[in-house]
């Protein structure tokens, strides 16, 4: 771990990335999840599709 003292400017970089990537995967998988149950309980796919051509727009 002395690679952190001498470089902490790699180290923060690194956090970062790993940070957005995170919140990227995250903020993905939550759009996911919030369209699936919009999805099961119209029972089409092709309405919720319509939906977010209207929000869209």
């Amino acid at each position: 771990m002395t690679n952190t003292t001498r470089n902490p400017q790699l180290t923060t970089d690194l956090m970062i990335s790993v940070l957005l990537l995170i919140s990227a995967v995250a903020s993905a998988l939550y759009g996911y999840t919030a369209l699936l149950p919009t999805a099961l309980a119209h029972g089409d796919a092709p309405s919720v599709r319509a939906m977010d051509h209207q929000a869209m727009h």
